[in-house]
């Protein structure tokens, strides 16, 4: 960008292909239910430690990348990541030092596991949004101002599997499977595309129980969404997927193209999709009057004369006190948040039901690692803890997180 400036970038390379070059995004890693996979992860950062936390997937806890567990890795060192590939759907993988920084330098990348005998589309994506903040020399800028610490670092750079803001070939008439991660530190992506709607048949636990239409997806950072789009606009025709204006809390932030769809003619017929086949039966987890509740109170001190503090229960992550559970426990988690911005709430190695909002229940049954949690709203969760083994949870927006927004859970025998 900027007259052919090039950028110090950290990327991730796929050593087993000798060919192979660095990219932002990381390479995507595709499997199938029950896959064992298994990633021989070497650090050549010259200066930084490192790790591998694999988002949304539910493996053993020395797996997950959370340095307090497994260690973290140095320069020079290496670490093997083996796990099975238990649930379908689209993953990413980053990493769980120094997070707001590394990511923000490029360290990510999309994970997809396949269902077995998945519905044939005419075209499949899988879409990495981001965003990045370049200074005059065309560098990635890593000081964070004001505004990077309330809403997490966000840059005019709007980047989709690496490439700003790219023109992509589309066939009238045809349906496209989307599968779109959203792996900025802090934007949200709220996607419309004039004259079209979204047809959403899965998330971050894979497929959801029916089909949900939009005009207007909204994607937290660490969210996914699986979408149908089927192009309505004329052979010959340009049209832009933008991302419409934002309330976060503190500010609302204006809209923005992302890129660009060039409509030609399909090529042969299209297929004729019926969405329902890409939904599957979700059972709701057994919440009744008796289940125990754990309260979570989400804060922010923008004003500290310290600098600005983010809490979970006005406790400070690394200086928390660790919540216990025992295996196959099943709570109620209440999560409060008690300031004025947006907090995208993740729990590590398992999945959520979200069970309402602000008292007023959830319109659809779904499996979340990843939620949104707008200024003073409160949600309710059901969590069952079937991992033994130290989590995490935190706010994905890794300035917060950084900053003390991050909690640990210990789940014992």
């Amino acid at each position: 960008r900027g007259g052919g400036a090039r950028t110090a970038v950290a990327a991730y390379r796929d050593a087993g292909r000798p060919t192979s070059t660095a990219t932002v995004p990381g390479p995507l890693i595709v499997a199938d239910v029950g896959d064992t996979i298994v990633v021989r992860f070497s650090n050549r950062l010259a200066d930084r430690t490192t790790t591998i936390h694999w988002h949304g997937l539910r493996l053993p806890a020395d797996m997950d990348g959370n340095p307090a567990v497994s260690g973290a890795v140095y320069p020079d060192r290496s670490f093997t990541y083996t796990f099975t590939a238990r649930d379908a759907g689209l993953f990413w993988y980053h990493p769980h030092v120094d997070t707001d920084e590394q990511m923000e330098l490029g360290l990510y990348g999309p994970l997809l596991v396949r269902a077995p005998g998945e519905p044939v589309v005419d075209a499949e994506r899988v879409l990495v949004l981001d965003d990045v903040d370049l200074d005059e020399d065309g560098q990635v800028r890593l000081t964070a101002d004001a505004d990077d610490v309330a809403l997490g670092r966000h840059g005019d750079v709007i980047l989709v599997n690496g490439v700003e803001r790219p023109s992509l070939e589309v066939a009238a008439g045809t349906t496209e499977r989307w599968r779109i991660v959203n792996a900025a530190n802090g934007r949200y992506f709220a996607l419309e595309l004039a004259g079209h709607e979204f047809v959403v048949v899965g998330g971050d636990g894979g497929p959801l129980p029916s089909v949900q239409t939009t005009d207007v997806l909204l994607i937290a950072p660490g969210e996914r969404h699986d979408v149908l789009l089927t192009i309505a606009a004329d052979p010959g025709t340009r049209a832009w997927l933008r991302s419409a204006a934002v309330d976060r809390g503190h500010a609302e932030l204006p809209g923005f193209d992302v890129m660009e769809l060039r409509v030609g003619s399909p090529t042969m017929e299209p297929v004729i999709v019926d969405p329902e086949r890409f939904t599957a039966a979700i059972e709701a987890l057994p919440i009744s009057a008796q289940t125990p509740e754990r309260t979570f109170r989400l804060g922010e001190d923008l004003d500290h004369p310290n600098g600005p503090r983010f809490s979970i229960n006005d406790e400070l992550w690394p200086f928390n006190t660790p919540i216990v559970a025992a295996l196959g426990d099943l709570e109620v988690w209440s999560i409060e948040n008690e300031g004025d911005g947006d907090h995208p709430f993740h729990l590590h190695g398992v999945f959520f039901q979200v069970l309402d909002r602000d008292g007023i229940a959830e319109p659809q049954l779904a499996w979340k690692d990843t939620v949104r949690v707008g200024p003073h709203e409160t949600l309710r969760l059901a969590v069952r803890h079937e991992t033994l083994g130290m989590w995490m949870y935190h706010c994905q927006i890794p300035e917060h997180a950084e900053g003390g927004m991050t909690g640990d859970l210990m789940v014992t025998e």
